[in-house]
């Protein structure tokens, strides 16, 4: 059975498990809660040689029987077979992403809650877990909506890239997979781009511009349809930006997780990608699944 690492920060904790859990259970994954911990403990051990040992142990345990708390309360007739590791790490998210790689093969994938920084930007350790993760990161929502009935997968009905052709067909299957796991319905949104400098120069008919755009993509979502078993009434083709038809399309539909692919690059590709996925994390009040490419 695959594993689910459920990463438990000590601010959010609860609903990360919750959510995590749930998730398990629903996939037929085995859940695993990681908890970590680290403080400065020298001055500790210079007042007192050997003081910092068992001090150390002690923060793990309080902190690992937190979890342990958060997991009885929402599955108490599950919660033993329920493995909780602690980890003492400054710095957690490269010991994470180290484990990750070294274990890729035991792991579905692993639950975060992907944080902001004051200025609304992603704070760069959850880039890090986006771009180096090996295995699917679920990204637990901040809030979600007050009712949710679908799954959405985000894919790019107008690309030609064979890695973006394929990177859509994964999306597909895994949506797939996940809607009928949820019993959910499952709803696709491609955007429909008009460049920005036909926009802005306004010397065609852009509604015109945007149906042929449409059109050409028929083929291909025609070809999905009928390897994966869907109905064109499924697809929502909108004329727009990537991140804005993604969100809009999610609040529309009020999905409980958007399944869409993430980066995989480094460097100034993957500050000019980021952007686009930021958008879409920073004001999607749903759960994302996001794959590797």
């Amino acid at each position: 059975m695959e594993k689910l690492l459920i990463v438990a920060d000590r601010q959010h904790s609860g609903k990360v498990i919750a959510r995590g859990l749930d998730f398990a259970r629903q996939m037929g994954l085995q859940p695993q809660v990681l908890v970590f911990t680290w403080a400065s403990l020298k001055g500790v051990e210079a007042m007192q040689a050997g003081s910092a040992a068992p001090l150390k142990k002690a923060l793990l345990a309080r902190h690992v029987d937190h979890a342990r708390e958060l997991i009885e309360k929402h599955c108490s007739d599950d919660a033993n077979s329920v493995l909780v590791r602690g980890v003492w790490s400054k710095k957690p998210e490269e010991w994470l992403i180290s484990h990750l790689q070294q274990n890729a093969a035991d792991y579905y994938g692993v639950v975060a809650l992907v944080e902001e920084t004051d200025s609304g930007m992603l704070a760069q350790r959850n880039w890090d877990l986006l771009r180096r993760s090996p295995v699917r990161v679920l990204r637990v929502a901040g809030e979600h909506w007050k009712r949710t009935h679908s799954v959405l997968a985000a894919v790019d009905l107008a690309t030609s890239s064979r890695d973006k052709l394929r990177l859509n067909e994964r999306i597909l299957a895994e949506a797939k997979d996940v809607a009928g796991a949820l019993g959910a319905d499952l709803n696709v949104v491609s955007a429909v781009v008009v460049p920005q400098l036909l926009e802005d120069l306004d010397v065609i008919d852009l509604n015109s511009y945007a149906d042929e755009l449409k059109r050409k993509m028929q083929p291909e979502l025609e070809r999905l349809c009928e390897k994966y078993g869907l109905k064109k009434s499924q697809f929502v083709l909108k004329r727009g930006e990537v991140d804005k038809i993604i969100v809009s399309v999610a609040a529309d539909y009020k999905a409980q997780l958007v399944v869409m692919g993430t980066v995989g690059r480094r460097g100034l590709a993957a500050m000019v990608l980021g952007n686009t996925a930021e958008e879409i994390l920073e004001h999607l009040h749903t759960d994302v699944l996001a794959l590797k490419p």
